[in-house]
């Protein structure tokens, strides 16, 4: 049997003990996966002194009552989000969270970095979001939307749980026209953070009509159907697929409806070079036409393309996911005493919540002792010195679902006794 690699994660501890419940993890399967999407829409009151706030909405129809339609002629060739939000619901998408950064300006639409970076500093921590998306980041330079995405890879680590999505400049254009769309990302996108989010390419040609009786400008064509960066039907397949098969299954071979099909088509060859760069180790997942299923989403890799832990979408977000119930929980851990009946507890605790997650296959192995481990106390995770200090260690191990390989977890915690 092939061994499983392993991932490690380190945990700080804090809270009470009777607070403590890893019978189940009810928490992880029955979460949503909630995308929060920034950029401009047609109305919004939704600010405050600190900025625009974020507002969850379920459906099309109640992000048009409280944020409008799409721009008029001159702006619709800017202004992204309105369609995005169409093209998110049409392929199955559900709750989300939108913050608004400006009204449209009809005269003279432009898309400003800053605002998107406002948009950014106002997500809720209350209630991370899953994902995050901000298409309009295409009607910046590819510099100026370099930078907007590695503060959105920043955030994505920060708030924990989180995933950044992408979109390409030009993407639009093939690998080699002038514009040199993905080497332009690639050069912009910095070195840092990079499992903490995902590219895909090319944009999609879909099926949504226009509202107006305008026709729909990309930097190439002029067409009455919207040619929209793919990030918000990733989004909707990233959502479902979470919910149907669970966030530990690749999002990948799954067909996108209202695409007609991909602006560019990619060769096998393009294809093996977006997925692995052995230059700059950055991936870029493909999108393609697949006959008898139209367009299919056909990569699953963070950016990190040369990062044997983390180069799997499914692996991180699983892995963020993980530390984020494990530390929530076990916060009541803070005032209990720093003894070996603590540590037997958490390590009951942990095992039963990760042993749950075993059995709806979220974990390679084929027993639990193939697929976890929990270690935690002096003599595995700590010294008589942390003891002392009021440090806690837990060392969680998880043998991941992946594209063939295993994982490890580890926490921390300061006692107070």
């Amino acid at each position: 049997m092939k061994k499983q690699a392993i991932i490690l994660l380190m945990f700080f501890v804090y809270s009470s003990l009777s607070a403590i419940s890893f019978e189940e993890p009810t928490a992880f399967i029955n979460d949503h996966t909630i995308p929060i999407f920034i950029g401009y829409t047609q109305k919004s009151v939704f600010s405050n002194q600190f900025g625009p706030r974020g507002v969850k909405i379920k459906s099309l129809r109640e992000y048009e009552s409280k944020f409008g339609k799409e721009p008029n002629e001159a702006g619709q060739d800017v202004y992204l989000l309105y369609n995005s939000i169409r093209l998110f619901y049409a392929n199955g998408g559900k709750e989300c969270y939108i913050i608004s950064v400006e009204n449209y300006d009809e005269e003279n639409p432009e898309i400003k970095r800053e605002k998107l970076v406002s948009g950014l500093n106002n997500i809720p921590t209350f209630d991370s979001p899953s994902l995050l998306v901000i298409p309009e980041t295409v009607r910046l330079s590819p510099q100026e939307s370099g930078f907007v995405h590695q503060i959105m890879l920043r955030k994505a680590e920060e708030l924990g749980n989180s995933f950044a999505i992408l979109d390409m400049v030009d993407g639009d254009s093939p690998i080699n026209s002038s514009e040199r769309p993905v080497e332009n990302f690639k050069k912009y996108l910095g070195l840092q953070r990079l499992s903490f989010g995902a590219v895909y390419y090319p944009w999609l040609k879909t099926s949504l009509k226009s509202s107006g009786k305008s026709s729909f400008q990309t930097a190439n064509r002029k067409t009455e159907t919207q040619i929209l960066p793919p990030s918000a039907a990733i989004a909707a397949a990233i959502v479902v697929n979470d919910k149907d098969r669970g966030m530990w299954k690749a999002p990948a071979n799954i067909s996108l409806s209202s695409v007609i099909e991909p602006v560019v088509k990619l060769s096998e060859a393009e294809m093996g070079q977006l997925n692995v760069d052995p230059q700059t180790g950055k991936s870029i997942n493909p999108i393609r036409i697949v006959p008898s299923r139209g367009t299919v989403i056909w990569g699953a890799r963070t950016l990190a393309g040369n990062d044997n832990e983390w180069r799997f979408i499914s692996v991180r977000r699983t892995a963020e996911k993980i530390k984020t119930d494990l530390t929530a929980e076990m916060a009541g851990f803070k005032n209990s005493r720093n003894d070996v009946d603590t540590w037997n507890e958490i390590r009951a605790r942990v095992e039963g919540y990760l042993n749950a997650l075993w059995r709806r296959d979220a974990m390679a192995g084929v027993s639990p002792g193939q697929a976890y481990f929990a270690r935690v106390g002096v003599g595995h995770t700590m010294t008589e010195n942390d003891v002392r200090n009021r440090r806690l260690l837990l060392s969680v191990g998880v043998a991941m679902v992946r594209p063939a390989e295993f994982i490890v977890i580890s926490l921390e915690q300061e006692m107070t006794r």
